[in-house]
């Protein structure tokens, strides 16, 4: 089990540096020290630190909050266990998708966007992990198309290699 100490702000404005201990251990002494790319101080509970399986091999991984929208929208910078080395290691491919959340029953990580309109406009999606490279298999996005005043919904799912589209629909 993973603990952590708080952010300590380095004398970069947007840098914090974050102390990885093992629980248990007298004393604590830190086993990796993580630099925390932020424009500023997370939001009052923000749980800028979590420590979960992302990549489903029974290790936990280390997300760490970097970034955050009016709308929710929550951007971490991912950190994935090596056993082999014991530290953590930056993954950028599983960084640049928005707030990964594992669903370990299934071996996926699933991504919500929202993107404006009290939630109306969206976007869903499915990965699944290819070594350490996530692949679109599952996707659902609503926009709002302007001309016909009406939102716009569509479905598409990995088929052969390719995203294919399942179901659009429109409605207001």
């Amino acid at each position: 089990m993973l603990l952590m100490a708080p952010l300590v702000p380095t004398r970069y404005a947007n840098l914090f540096q974050l102390r990885v201990q093992l629980e248990g251990v007298t004393p604590p002494s830190p086993i990796q020290v993580l630099q925390a790319r932020m424009d500023e101080s997370p939001f009052q509970d923000a749980k800028y630190f979590q420590a979960e399986d992302i990549n489903f091999d029974g290790y936990k991984d280390i997300k760490l909050l970097i970034m955050w929208g009016a709308t929710g929208n929550l951007i971490y910078d991912s950190y994935i266990f090596d056993p082999n080395t014991g530290k953590f290691v930056f993954s950028k491919s599983i960084s640049d998708l928005l707030d990964p959340v594992p669903n370990p029953d299934r071996k996926e990580l699933e991504v919500y966007s929202r993107g404006g309109m009290a939630g109306k406009v969206y976007s869903k999606r499915k990965y699944k992990l290819q070594g350490q490279q996530p692949i679109l298999i599952w996707e659902e996005t609503q926009d709002w198309n302007i001309e016909k005043n009406t939102f716009v919904k569509i479905v598409k799912e990995l088929k052969d290699g390719k995203m294919v589209l399942i179901k659009r629909e429109e409605n207001q």
